[in-house]
């Protein structure tokens, strides 16, 4: 049994545990526990439960990064009827109806690499022209969905309008929003991420990313006056598009800034890398990664098709970057533990030649790659 399957049985038996139908608490209870002794006696573990009063009591001592592996957490799965904060993460990770809501972007993805694909062959003495323009038309795409989760509607048609990009995509990015009529006049909205702000609270939004900012850069929110229809982007494009894009966009603004916008370029070749950044035609390429903790992040990439692409040479230097607000949050939650240095050790075992930096550091590390680039050839 995958960890997955055996953490859904735990928590439906401790969903059940608190409600009053005895019978079917105690069914589920035994197909988990039925579970969890086959899954423990297969990994080698030798302290099983042997009854539901032991099942009950491993759930609530036993560290759950003892048994499974893809949790971090030294705490038990259930404590004090509640479900390990990891564990609600990792399920969240898994909502279906998210991952497809996200499809929806997915379809621009294929479209503008296919579009790319199909230029690439033709090669015409004018092929370079299109293809310079493919790839700003999915930069445009995918800034309009990663630069605020709520719109108005009659701005919102305006602002697709004058994107300039096919047709196609016009109808994908329509399909990302939905129609919300809970909102007054003046909707007051996360000053990162553009979410709608529900009620009066110390961390302004609930994406810990945006507090993050909001309490760095001292930020207010932004007041957006509605003329038409309340419209907010779907919660898996938030997710996997619009939150990942928080780092990347700011990230990028700050290198265009320190070289200029002829020399760093976002979403280079239809996203085959977050930010390209060049000097005198050497390229370093840069992948962001926004990931909670580094073992999820590793797990992640070892599940990656194109891992390759990441891999580390002189020829084509390539850099995980990881964000310094997902360093700061992580340090402040882990007992000080290094992102970077758990992420290096996992790629490291794993035989993985991936370059890995924080944010920081890429002045630095674009510097020195220039350095030996323009070295002569020995």
């Amino acid at each position: 049994m995958d960890e997955m399957s055996l953490l859904y049985l735990l928590k439906q038996s401790t969903e059940i545990k608190q409600r009053k139908d005895v019978r079917e608490q105690v069914k589920k209870a035994m197909s988990a526990l039925q579970a969890l002794t086959r899954y423990l006696y297969e990994n080698g573990i030798q302290e099983i439960p042997s009854n539901l009063c032991e099942y009950y009591q491993f759930l609530e001592e036993r560290p759950l990064c003892d048994y499974i592996t893809c949790i971090k957490s030294v705490e038990p799965f259930y404590d004090a009827g509640i479900v390990n904060k990891e564990v609600e993460e990792l399920f969240q990770e898994e909502n279906l109806e998210e991952i497809q809501q996200n499809a929806i972007v997915g379809n621009g993805i294929r479209f503008f690499r296919e579009k790319l694909q199909k230029l690439e062959e033709e090669k015409s003495e004018d092929t370079w022209i299109y293809i310079k323009e493919c790839e700003e038309e999915y930069v445009r795409f995918r800034l309009f969905l990663s630069e605020t989760e709520f719109r108005d509607s009659i701005s919102m048609e305006y602002d697709i309008a004058n994107l300039n990009v096919p047709a196609e995509i016009v109808q994908i990015l329509k399909k990302s929003f939905s129609c919300k009529k809970h909102y007054g006049k003046d909707v007051e909205v996360c000053p990162v991420c553009g979410k709608p702000i529900m009620e009066k609270r110390e961390n302004i939004c609930d994406n810990e990313v945006c507090n993050w900012y909001i309490q760095k850069e001292k930020l207010e929110p932004k007041t957006i006056k509605l003329q038409g229809k309340a419209m907010e982007l779907l919660p898996g494009i938030y997710r996997f598009c619009l939150s990942p894009g928080i780092a990347e966009r700011k990230i990028y603004q700050k290198l265009k800034d320190l070289y200029g916008a002829d020399h760093v370029f976002l979403y280079p070749h239809v996203d085959r890398y977050d930010i390209d950044v060049q000097k005198n035609g050497k390229a370093v390429y840069l992948d962001i990664k926004d990931v909670k903790n580094p073992l999820r992040l590793f797990k992640t990439l070892t599940e990656t098709s194109d891992l390759s692409k990441l891999f580390y040479s002189k020829e084509n230097p390539v850099y995980l970057v990881i964000p310094e607000h997902r360093i700061s949050i992580y340090t402040q939650t882990n007992r000080n533990l290094s992102y970077i240095e758990q992420l290096r050790s996992y790629l490291t075992e794993a035989g993985m030649d991936i370059r890995v930096i924080r944010e920081a550091r890429l002045p630095v590390m674009l510097n020195s790659e220039w350095r030996c680039q323009d070295e002569p050839l020995s």
